[in-house]
């Protein structure tokens, strides 16, 4: 009985380790030449430019000699709050929450502490988890929203608390109607919708508040030069550095990342399938992070250079959190091929 799980652990997998560590390596590689990118933009470009407008700055004699172009016509203008500034501080501060969450469950996944002979033993660990990461999320959506000066604290706390969560559990409720509708047996019972609804009003909630209340109480964050009263124009923009393409192109190298353990995680999703490779998970979640962060800068810097200072922060947002969504639809494209495929084999 204690090894009853052994032959679904040491079962040949649909796909072999060696190909995952192909595919990591090949992101890995990835990474390292996106870095590799901005590391010559740092040295070769903002650094040198950086020395010179201070060198300049510093003569007085040679102060009106200096000639600003690119990112420095817009220093004056990058750091102005965002359009909807509320919105984007309680998305960072769900977003912080979120991965927390993700990384500690596949931790403790890849540990051993929550094994698959446990059943619901995942599903609990995430709603745990997220709602003990509350103060994660309502500390770092106070913070920004405190750097924008937003006004609506109080507004922005509750919206940390119940934006997210509110919008996961609505969802839930739906289905949960649905299932109850048709007589499914797939229907949570009462008892664990009444503690689901007690863990996020009565745990996760009152913790965003308290993480909101340390972040409010921390200074501002400091920007290194003043705001302009009066918005810099923005010049016309070329194709490349328009917007959907940022978006596209996140998309595509975060699929990259994940193309090979997707397939995995997706049969896992709706075949059923055995999921069991957590180490695995857990380092492209790492892999995924880093190549956000990356793709954010290397499509910030074209932008500021082509002196577009507007909505940079939402920009940077919504590049890498569209991968999200480009991955959520491309679960349904593999869900249709697969129905197409079933298809053909029973004609």
């Amino acid at each position: 009985w204690p090894t009853r799980w052994n032959i679904y652990l040491t079962m040949d997998p649909a796909i072999p380790d060696k190909i995952r560590w192909y595919s990591i390596f090949n992101s890995l590689l990835f990474n390292l030449v996106l870095s590799g990118f901005i590391r010559a933009m740092w040295l070769r470009v903002l650094s040198r430019d950086a020395s010179f407008y201070k060198r300049l700055r510093i003569d007085e004699e040679k102060a009106e000699s200096i000639l600003e172009f690119g990112w420095m016509l817009v220093h004056g203008d990058v750091f102005r709050p965002p359009s909807s500034p509320l919105i984007l501080s309680v998305c960072c501060g769900c977003g912080s929450q979120l991965l927390c969450t993700a990384f500690w469950t596949l931790l403790l996944s890849t540990v051993g502490f929550l094994h698959p002979a446990k059943r619901g033993y995942h599903l609990m660990a995430l709603l745990v988890l997220h709602a003990l990461h509350g103060p994660v999320g309502g500390y770092v959506a106070a913070v920004f929203y405190n750097t924008f000066k937003g006004k609506s604290r109080r507004l922005a706390t509750l919206l940390t608390a119940f934006g997210f969560s509110g919008i996961a559990f609505g969802v839930w409720i739906s289905v949960y109607v649905v299932a109850l509708w048709n007589g499914s047996t797939y229907a949570a019972p009462k008892a664990s919708m009444i503690f689901i609804l007690c863990l996020w009003l009565l745990v996760s909630s009152p913790l965003v508040a308290i993480g909101a209340y340390f972040g409010y109480k921390q200074t501002a964050i400091v920007f290194p030069v003043k705001t302009n009263r009066v918005p810099r124009p923005i010049p016309a923009q070329s194709l490349m550095r328009s917007f959907p393409v940022a978006i596209a192109t996140g998309c595509i190298w975060t699929y990259g990342a994940l193309s090979v353990e997707l397939t995995n995680i997706l049969g896992t999703l709706w075949l059923g399938h055995y999921y069991h490779s957590h180490g695995f998970l857990l380092l492209l979640l790492l892999i995924v992070v880093l190549t956000s962060a990356e793709t954010a800068i290397l499509f910030n810097y074209p932008q500021l250079s082509g002196e577009n200072h507007y909505n940079w922060y939402w920009r940077s947002f919504i590049t890498t959190g569209s991968a999200g969504l480009g991955l959520f639809l491309y679960s349904f494209k593999y869900l249709r091929s697969i129905d197409t495929g079933s298809s053909s084999s029973i004609s």
